[in-house]
């Protein structure tokens, strides 16, 4: 006899089958939100939002530790240590086909289009879409963008990645580097003379000079034989303190530019050059805008002889008759002028800022050289240490025949700069009152925003446009145990001005336009620029 299926006996099912899909809906959440954070936002971007907005990258390929994304040079170290190649096909299925939808997989990772140069896509876990991260200018914000805000207390259960290793083995400036020359020969910008339209444009020779007054003319000739409008014209310049370097100066990329008055299409115009800096190497380029907005670019000329400017003044000799020859009188020393350090006659040339007198070069003093563990120790005994960048040995003489001593000079920690003379007589560390006084006349003079103090101090053969003169270059910095780290992407330097526990140094970094004040550990190695004393 079939059994009859009872009403009671229904609403029992349905009440069984609606708790145990609870249960299920239940136990499948708990057990997602009982996983690690880090786990649950591998891959992702995070904004710390209660100090100064740090960004931190959680690394699927570390065990999702999280990894510090201080500036464009971090981001481009990340792609070259992590990035995962990709080849165009795969791409283009995903980018195209797909439309812009990544497989799982692929969550959260950095991928490298080996067919492209390497250009540079993150797979954002939240949707899955790829970002082009682009040019190293852009690449920092894009990540920025796509940050979720994160506590103290949440970002403190991701354990921290040391990224020392990463950085020191970081290849990516010199791949970045072929990259953007690649892509700006793509542009037509580095071609020696450029025709568009008819126009055709060449910077005229400059002679070399043996008496440099900080102006040169520079003119230039302009062949326009269809008369083609032209709405601007005139000259670009910028400096480097090395000779034979290959600057580019462009519209976006110069120390200045000058714009001619000369009317005439089919003609040669001069302008002069002024307020050229003593002991570097100008290269200047003529350029024109046409009426469509195309910049017709010029030849580079590189002025050479600017070097002899620091050859002593004579007086003619006396047309009175002596029997005793007179000696010339010696020219007063000035700002601007060369000095000489008597201790190992190392010559540096100098800048005025403000009221200031500052090295124009890292200081090169080498009493003594400590290999990696002879740094590190002397840091722990509260002792003066001194390196040259990438030399692991003792030997002051053989120190010296290395490039990075007579490009970058000398990486002290602070108990060098605090307990040793570093600075010729008449010269000193400068205090941190002193580097502030510096960067507060860089914004108050006009001519630099606040927040770009750190271009106006970079070389233009680095990122910076030098217009204070005072030429960082990026000598990197000698880490707590004596292992080198940077060389390309920062440079630091230390102010006399500490505690017992740590001191203040100022800090500049590849792509990021401003000046760091940190007060850090006096165990590091950092550059030192001398002040001139009252």
């Amino acid at each position: 006899m079939k059994k009859q299926f009872s009403l009671r006996s229904l609403t029992l099912s349905l009440i069984a089958i609606s708790l145990l899909t609870i249960i299920v809906i239940i136990t499948t959440t708990s057990s997602k939100a009982d996983l690690p954070l880090a786990t649950r936002l591998s891959g992702r971007i995070l904004l710390q939002v209660e100090d100064n907005g740090q960004v931190w990258y959680v690394s699927p390929d570390n065990n999702n530790q999280r990894v510090q994304l201080e500036s464009s040079y971090d981001v481009f170290c990340l792609m070259d240590s992590v990035g995962l190649g990709i080849s165009n096909n795969d791409l283009n299925k995903y980018l195209q086909d797909n439309n812009n939808k990544f497989p799982t997989r692929l969550s959260g990772k950095v991928l490298l289009a080996v067919e492209q140069q390497g250009k540079a896509y993150y797979v954002n876990p939240v949707n899955l879409e790829a970002y082009y991260l682009g040019r190293p200018d852009k690449a920092f914000s894009v990540m920025k963008k796509l940050a979720l805000g994160i506590t103290n207390t949440d970002l403190n259960t991701i354990s921290v990645l040391d990224k020392t290793k990463m950085l020191a083995e970081c290849s990516f400036i010199a791949k970045l580097v072929d990259r953007i020359k690649e892509e700006i020969k793509e542009e037509g910008d580095i071609s020696e003379e450029i025709t568009v339209n008819e126009i055709s444009l060449t910077t005229n020779p400059i002679a070399p000079m043996n008496n440099f007054s900080h102006i040169v003319s520079v003119s230039a000739t302009l062949s326009n034989p269809n008369n083609i409008i032209v709405k601007e014209k005139g000259v670009l310049y910028d400096f480097t303190i090395f000779s034979d370097t290959n600057l580019i100066p462009t519209i976006d990329s110069n120390e200045k530019k000058l714009v001619s008055t000369i009317n005439s299409d089919n003609d040669v115009y001069s302008l002069d050059v002024t307020g050229l800096i003593p002991g570097s190497y100008p290269f200047v380029r003529a350029y024109v805008i046409t009426e469509d907005d195309q910049i017709i670019y010029g030849n580079i000329v590189n002025i050479i002889g600017e070097r002899n400017l620091y050859l002593p003044h004579i007086p003619p000799p006396s047309s009175s008759i002596s029997s005793t020859p007179s000696t010339p009188p010696t020219p007063a020393w000035a700002c601007g002028d060369p000095i000489t350090d008597d201790r190992d006659s190392n010559v540096y040339n100098t800048v005025a800022i403000g009221d200031q007198c500052w090295f124009q070069e890292n200081l090169a003093y080498l009493p003594a050289v400590h290999s990696n563990a002879e740094f590190g120790t002397q840091g722990s005994n509260q002792s003066p240490g001194y390196g040259v960048y990438g030399y692991d040995g003792s030997d002051v003489d053989t120190a010296k025949l290395e490039s990075n001593y007579s490009t970058y000079g000398v990486l002290y920690n602070w108990y060098a700069v605090n307990q040793a003379s570093v600075c010729p007589t008449g010269w000193h560390v400068p205090s941190d009152a002193e580097w502030t006084t510096l960067t507060n006349w860089l914004v108050s003079d006009g001519e630099v925003t606040a927040g770009q103090e750190g271009f106006a101090l970079k070389s233009a053969t680095w990122d910076g446009n030098n217009s204070s003169g005072f030429t960082t270059l990026p000598a990197g910095v000698r880490l707590v145990f004596g292992d080198f780290s940077g060389l390309g992407g920062g440079a630091g330097f230390w102010s006399s001005s500490g505690s017992d526990s740590s001191s203040w140094y100022r800090y500049l970094k590849l792509y990021l336009s401003g000046v760091d004040r940190v007060d850090g550990d006096q165990t590091i190695g950092y550059s030192v620029r001398c002040l001139r004393t009252e």
